[in-house]
């Protein structure tokens, strides 16, 4: 026992070695054209094409908004994860924002983010790829081209100017070059943002975030496309969110027993309702200044919350997915909806895009979706589970086929 506890030097160098092989055994295979080819005909698309980008050209077939937006937001949320929203929770009001985009907007709740972390899920709104094991901020968009899957190069070919706003460190995760890389015009996180009071080790508050943009958005003159990433609903947990408002007793005094009632976990709720409440604020504040601006609000992973009991898989994983403003139908999505992280560009593109407008997608939009995967989960006939579990071998093909082509872009991208 104590030999495989206490590792010397040559084991500890083994062990890294050999997880990394088996960690990357399939993410760096090499793919045979017959290979790629197969995959891109599962994935129902044409392989008959100059290049990959090609062979998943699409063209927008939905009535497009009214207006065209001038402003279209993307919020992707620290760890906004549906479970506050489900019937069980949502006495807690720790989400009233989501309760509100959910009865004047569009959304689902049959929803999966790219991955389990922030990166892996940023990485697949940046490249438009599903997950593959491998941490792709440090080595696409590196030789000047980047991914035509990623939501910025869609939004950028719909005329809009892309601008990303993170709530942290430029140097985290390389973050700052990799979204340049990736088809944003500009960059910019917590170190031009005013110091106000509290900050974590993560960054400025989201009040201060969501500030910073709105700053902007009010002196834009062009159609321009904001991705906010914030950072306050993450460990340490540790601003006062109670000076805030918090309403600490009330929620307490509402706790079902699926949730600890330890002063922790009460602080960490307080962040829940603390992101929800700013961005709400964020929203409305938006809506009075522009009209016209086109929401899209959903979470970068859910798994980080310790319930005092077994929970189900929606509870634990998933995530919700909101378009809102002006001019979206709430029945823009119909019970049997079910999407993830990577179908929210090709939904901007139907809704924004005249018909007829190319775009490129490996998957399809959300109005064209009825079933979901990320790197361990799926969604199908409205129901939740591991993909281990699968029964269906199409689907379990399709997903298979969707990681062979995101492997082979990735191991082209140079």
């Amino acid at each position: 026992m104590l030999n495989e506890a206490i590792l010397d030097d040559g084991q500890a160098l083994y062990r890294a070695y050999a997880t990394h092989a088996r960690a990357t055994e399939r993410a760096t295979r090499k793919i045979s054209n017959e290979e790629l080819r197969e995959a891109v005909l599962t994935l129902g698309e044409n392989p008959e094409t100059e290049n990959i980008a090609s062979a998943f050209q699409r063209r927008t077939t939905a009535t497009p908004l009214k207006h065209r937006p001038h402003h279209v937001v993307v919020i992707l949320g620290e760890n906004y994860a549906l479970w506050p929203l489900l019937p069980e929770y949502e006495s807690l009001g720790l989400a009233k924002t989501g309760q509100r985009l959910e009865a004047n907007g569009a959304h689902t709740y049959h929803f999966l983010p790219n991955g389990n972390g922030t990166m892996t899920s940023l990485n697949g709104f940046l490249t438009g790829l599903p997950d593959i094991g491998l941490y792709v901020n440090y080595t696409m968009g590196l030789h000047g081209k980047a991914s035509p899957f990623g939501i910025g190069e869609t939004m950028k070919k719909l005329g809009y100017k892309t601008v990303f706003w993170y709530g942290g460190l430029r140097s985290w995760q390389d973050i700052e070059h990799f979204t340049l890389h990736e088809g944003f015009d500009e960059f910019h996180c917590a170190d031009e943002l005013p110091e106000q009071g509290e900050s974590s080790s993560w960054g400025v508050p989201d009040g201060v975030l969501f500030d910073g943009v709105r700053k902007q958005m009010e002196q834009d003159t062009e159609d321009t496309f904001y991705f906010i990433l914030t950072t306050s609903n993450h460990p340490p947990f540790a601003y006062n969110v109670d000076a805030q408002g918090f309403p600490r007793e009330e929620v307490e005094s509402k706790l079902p027993s699926s949730i600890p009632k330890d002063k922790a976990t009460i602080d960490q709720l307080g962040h829940i309702w603390y992101a929800d409440n700013v961005m709400g604020v964020f929203i409305r504040q938006v809506e009075q200044d522009d009209p016209s601006t086109l929401f899209v609000v959903t979470g970068d992973h859910a798994e980080r919350f310790n319930f005092a009991t077994n929970v189900s898989l929606w509870a634990l994983s998933g995530i919700p997915c909101y378009f809102y403003g002006d001019g979206v139908p709430k029945d823009l999505f119909n019970e049997q909806t079910a999407g993830s992280h990577l179908q929210i560009a090709p939904t901007l593109a139907e809704l924004i895009g005249p018909k007829g407008t190319l775009y490129t997608s490996m998957l399809p939009s959300l109005l064209q979706s009825d079933r979901a995967f990320n790197h361990r989960l799926y969604i199908e006939d409205g129901e939740i589970g591991k993909q281990k579990d699968m029964q269906d071998d199409t689907f379990r093909q399709y997903i298979d086929a969707a990681r062979t082509v995101a492997t082979w872009v990735v191991s082209h991208d140079k």
